[in-house]
């Protein structure tokens, strides 16, 4: 190959080059952090700590003004929180049983939620059907108009409920639990009544749902 074929290739070689250089796309400049990614995370102790509005400063296990120190140190807690913690799972714990007896006793009169031979309560129970034993009326027809008026007066009773009270009120209870405790809100004291009242109603009158649920919202 002579010097002149190979002039021509040089050339569109030198082209080509010419022509990337013009059409790359310019370089950006990214700024440089100080702090490295997930510096924010990675701050110390005091600057995360954020000052609680909802309670007291010693009912919580946060730690103030300790200089240095690391998790895993042998700081106990407050003696104010842990019997703080004590006294109110004694509460809820007395809540729940005063509840359960509440349900179970609910359901004397037709002798269901446990009271009959279940938990040796035979005499206790079936009050309606002792009632009505000389009209010899079906305990079938019983449980019928029984569950029928007991659902007619728990939705009486929502329907004039607020929006908000009532939205806490009805349905089991859970979902209403973890949506409160999400948000951050306060339930209302009205609560506690309204749904043991209606939760007995309509489990001894025999709803099919679960006493755990209003328990849970209740306690």
């Amino acid at each position: 190959m002579t010097r002149a074929d190979s002039e021509p290739a040089m050339e569109v070689d030198d082209g080509m080059q010419a022509a990337r250089v013009l059409h790359r796309p310019p370089m950006i400049e990214i700024p440089q952090r100080d702090d490295p990614p997930g510096g924010d995370f990675l701050k110390s102790s005091e600057e995360q700590v954020m000052p609680r509005r909802d309670l007291p400063k010693f009912f919580s296990a946060a730690c103030h003004d300790q200089g240095d120190q690391k998790h895993g140190g042998n700081e106990a807690l407050p003696i104010v929180l842990l019997a703080f913690v004590v006294g109110l799972a004694m509460i809820a714990g007395l809540v729940v049983v005063g509840t359960h007896k509440a349900i179970i006793y609910s359901g004397c009169p037709l002798g269901i939620n446990g009271c009959n031979e279940l938990y040796g309560k035979s005499k206790s129970g079936y009050l309606i059907q002792k009632a009505l034993e000389q009209y010899d009326i079906p305990e079938e027809l019983v449980f019928i108009v029984v569950g029928m008026l007991g659902c007619l007066l728990c939705g009486t009773v929502l329907a004039f409920l607020p929006p908000d009270l009532r939205f806490q009120v009805q349905g089991g209870g859970t979902i209403q639990s973890l949506v409160t405790v999400a948000s951050g809100d306060v339930l209302p004291w009205q609560v506690i009544p309204l749904k043991l009242i209606l939760s007995c109603i309509y489990l001894g009158t025999g709803g099919s749902l679960g006493g755990e649920g209003p328990t849970i919202q209740i306690a």
